[in-house]
């Protein structure tokens, strides 16, 4: 299970279809940022989120609030943090979650 976050700061729970873990799968996550994936980690290699790695060269909406938690993360400011485009894949670990 996971998190979709919008640029407007709207959550809604994702939980993955795949046996019986129900486990997200590579399709649920694209539709869920909107194309194709990319992992944001922080300094320790946990994963933080999903976003969408081609969003950058879109007009979507910028999503402020997934920067302020990678700038968090990272214990930096949010000016330090590249432009993230669109809704994000919040997730602690997916672990076992993901097919």
């Amino acid at each position: 299970m996971a998190t979709i976050l919008s640029p407007e700061g709207t959550k809604t729970e994702l939980i993955g279809t795949s046996g019986k873990r129900k486990a997200l799968t590579l399709r649920q996550m694209q539709d869920a940022v909107g194309g194709l994936i990319e992992h944001v980690y922080d300094r320790k290699g946990k994963l933080l989120m999903i976003i969408n790695e081609e969003a950058c060269y879109t007009s979507a909406p910028l999503n402020n609030h997934a920067r302020e938690i990678i700038a968090k993360a990272f214990q930096t400011t949010i000016n330090e943090i590249v432009p993230i485009r669109g809704p994000v894949l919040l997730v602690t670990d997916l672990g076992n979650d993901v097919v």
